[in-house]
């Protein structure tokens, strides 16, 4: 009976201990995003309308059938009454209509299909933008609540145990110096925690989370270089925003066919019934007829003209559009590679000697070697180098995302966090 009941509590908590546990990485938030975003989710139904539209194009128009029925026979031979005259069927042929229709459509279809891919790619940099904002903040806590627990361990105060309390000596001027150290960690700390908060609830707001859910994110780490810049310059070839413009150029010149063609509207091709009074008799016969609507006045010239017009924007665009994505591309590579190695060079010409510095400089200080300027010194170039380093790492990651975003690599498929 203890064990069933062990058991069973053990399904209740676990799962929620499981969430609560859960940390969020680059990749499972752009996963979660992308399942809830409106404006995801509005694009793919647009997709979807755009193929329920395809399928419609390649649809031939429905036949007319019409009947007429009145008094003539009656009449004729004296019998009265209505009866059946004429029934006939009616049918459009559209032709190369239908065929240019349906390039147009398809084109715009798969323009649409690919677009989507694109809008996707823009919300994983949105994404990386706030995940990242929030490892940098998160890391920047840590570092002031580090920060606190130092200045604290130089605070001879009553309340403090005596194992907490500094052994050396300490004049009025150095506990008036050292208490600056500490109301200076306390400030940095409750900056640290606005901060992190804002961020947080950023995060929570983009993720489409409750603001009870419990949101931890992965370590902030250096950053480790993408593909080389030529990799990156024949990945960009396929672009989605690049090869959605392709398909649009695609679908407006299938638009300048379709616009030609519709110069003739389609032909009709009817066969009817007739039943007439002939030679005293009531006679029926048969017969066949085709429509066919002459341009006489509108040659549709303006409409031609425009899809013309429209076609070679859209191929000026797109050229627009290849030239700006290899420019952001080069320029957020290059800014890449000067902020992984300023990082590099940082942690190891400045961050490891400033701890170095401050660990050496606490230990000389608490056997009174040094005085409490060197300490205060050496508080201030650790934390604020510490700091530095890390928005060094935020400011890459971020570039990275561009440098992505530039290349039309996603996360999701192949694309370095």
């Amino acid at each position: 009976m203890h064990k069933i009941l062990l058991f069973s509590l053990l399904v209740l908590i676990l799962p929620n201990f499981l969430f609560a546990q859960e940390i969020w990485t680059l990749e499972s938030s752009v996963e979660q995003i992308l399942k809830k975003a409106p404006q995801i989710l509005s694009a793919g139904a647009e997709v979807n309308a755009k193929k329920g539209e395809l399928s419609q194009a390649a649809a031939w128009p429905n036949p007319t059938i019409e009947i007429t029925g009145s008094k003539k026979l009656g009449l004729n031979d004296g019998s009265g009454g209505n009866d059946l005259t004429d029934i006939s069927l009616s049918q459009p042929i559209p032709l190369s209509k239908i065929f240019n229709q349906t390039a147009y459509t398809k084109a715009q279809s798969e323009a649409f299909e690919i677009s989507l891919i694109d809008k996707q790619l823009i919300y994983e940099k949105e994404i990386a933008q706030g995940f990242h904002a929030l490892q940098l903040n998160k890391a920047k806590l840590e570092s002031a609540k580090e920060h606190l627990i130092f200045s604290k361990k130089y605070q001879n105060k009553d309340d403090l145990q005596d194992k907490e309390k500094l052994s050396r000596y300490l004049s009025p001027l150095e506990q008036k110096r050292l208490h600056i150290i500490l109301a200076n960690a306390e400030q940095r700390l409750a900056k640290a925690e606005g901060e992190y908060l804002e961020a947080l609830t950023s995060f929570k707001l983009l993720m489409q989370l409750e603001e009870k859910d419990d949101c931890k994110v992965d370590e902030l780490a250096p950053v480790a270089l993408p593909d080389t810049l030529e990799e990156l310059i024949k990945i960009q070839k396929n672009h989605p925003a690049i090869m959605s413009f392709a398909h649009q150029q695609k679908a407006s010149e299938a638009k300048i066919s379709l616009t030609r063609a519709s110069r003739f509207s389609d032909p009709t091709v009817s066969v009817f019934q007739e039943r007439d009074y002939i030679n005293d008799n009531r006679e029926r016969f048969y017969g066949m007829a085709v429509s066919l609507e002459i341009p006489f006045w509108d040659h549709k010239k303006g409409a031609i003209a425009q899809a013309i017009h429209e076609s070679e924007q859209i191929k000026y665009d797109l050229q627009a559009l290849k030239q700006e994505l290899k420019g952001k591309l080069n320029e957020s590579y290059t800014h890449l590679n000067h902020l992984v190695e300023q990082a590099e060079h940082y942690q190891k010409e400045i961050l490891v000697p400033a701890q170095e510095v401050f660990t050496l400089t606490n230990k000389g200080f608490e056997v009174g070697e040094l005085d409490v300027l060197t300490l205060i010194d050496a508080n201030n170039v650790y934390f604020e180098s510490r700091e530095h380093y890390l928005e060094l790492l935020y400011e890459a990651w971020v570039e990275l995302a561009e440098v992505r975003f530039s290349a039309g690599l996603s996360i999701l498929n192949g694309g370095k966090k």
